[in-house]
């Protein structure tokens, strides 16, 4: 894109089958800047956190609670690259875009989160996984501007 992209939101899907309050104390950063902490909330999928007025940035990292693993089925960050046009036609930036993580395990690669499959089951191949409390990252390979980040919790256990 030749501009800045605003960012609409972020959405985080989480696994479905299992652990879903890992997701308690989950931070999220768009760059360096600090969006929020997640709060867990029984039965409740999904969760939204916005991000400082302004924030421009090329990666978002999701950090794990302290002594938790991290398990993320799948990151889109989605903008409209031509908000002018008039109808919104969301994409997504993340989508098979590089990523890394502190430690890999089960085989939780790290770009299982952007690898466009959202299902929340861990058996169907489809999740990161740290070995241990850590983070995850996506490069977005441009500056954004993010303004919210939407999290989908895991629901299996």
């Amino acid at each position: 894109f030749e501009d800045p992209v605003l960012v609409d939101s972020v959405i985080i899907m989480n696994r479905e089958d299992c652990c879903a309050d890992r997701i308690n104390g989950v931070k999220v950063y768009a760059g360096e800047t600090l969006c929020g902490t997640i709060s867990y909330v029984e039965g409740q999928v999904g969760y939204a956190q916005d991000c400082p007025d302004y924030t421009y940035a090329n990666s978002i990292t999701i950090e794990a609670a302290p002594d938790q693993y991290l398990t993320l089925c799948e990151v889109k960050v989605m903008a409209d690259p031509n908000p002018e046009v008039g109808d919104t036609h969301l994409v997504n930036l993340a989508l098979n875009k590089p990523t890394s993580q502190s430690s890999t395990g089960w085989g939780g690669v790290a770009s299982r989160g952007v690898d466009g499959r959202d299902s929340g089951m861990w058996g169907h191949g489809t999740c990161t996984h740290t070995a241990g409390s850590g983070w995850w990252k996506v490069d977005l390979q441009d500056k954004y501007s993010v303004e919210k980040v939407w999290i989908k919790n895991r629901l299996d256990c």
